[in-house]
């Protein structure tokens, strides 16, 4: 387990679920300049978690927990499972699964138009790519949580510690760090070569 380890706790005392490590206190990008939706990210890179709705869905929990903490924080295994439930929950009611498919077909509109109206409307909050994923596993549910949470881990996207049964699930600067570049450069606000040498950015050089 992570020495460095501290749990948060509300104003009554009791675990939220939440903590922070080192590896969350060394994310130095405020969670506020991260744009996002309730389940998706607005960028239109390739490199990875963009381009998987599913790993897309984790980041965007991640960044929620953190702007509601006011910092980045990780988040307990169970905590994660149990937002996961209610959002499954969703599926079953025939009413919201309508909602939920015309929020699908809104995924068409190009993404600058979403983070305009997102505020205004809630469409997307009925739609959860990796909810809807561990929906029709059924019984192969928690295995397939667990290897989309893995594949993160891999490209060091995600850290993943403690006991098997209540793991402790960290985002990592890489993830953040280049979530944060592929939206600046998506809505215009493409890094300086003084930003660059700031953030030791690695300068390619241009080609002539």
């Amino acid at each position: 387990m992570d020495n460095s380890l501290e749990e948060i706790l509300d104003k009554r005392g009791d675990p939220t679920g939440f903590y922070i490590n080192d590896i969350t206190k060394a994310i130095n990008v405020d969670p506020k300049k991260i744009v996002y939706g309730e389940y998706f990210l607005p960028n239109s890179t390739d490199t990875p978690p963009t381009g998987r709705a599913e790993w897309d869905d984790i980041t965007a929990r991640l960044t929620q927990y953190a702007e509601r903490n006011g910092q980045w924080v990780a988040v307990s295994s169970k905590k994660f499972r149990e937002d996961l439930v209610k959002d499954i929950e969703v599926l079953r009611s025939p009413r919201k699964r309508t909602f939920r498919s015309i929020a699908y077909h809104l995924k068409r509109i190009p993404s600058y138009v979403i983070s305009l109206v997102k505020k205004q409307a809630s469409l997307y909050g009925w739609m959860s790519p990796l909810a809807d994923v561990l929906y029709f596993e059924r019984n192969n549910s928690l295995n397939r949580l667990y290897h989309e949470l893995r594949g993160m881990e891999n490209y060091g996207l995600l850290d993943i510690q403690g006991e098997p049964d209540e793991h402790i699930l960290s985002p990592t600067y890489k993830l953040i760090r280049q979530i944060k570049d592929a939206q600046r450069l998506k809505f215009g606000k493409k890094p300086s070569v003084i930003d660059k040498l700031k953030e030791g950015i690695f300068i390619e050089k241009e080609e002539e």
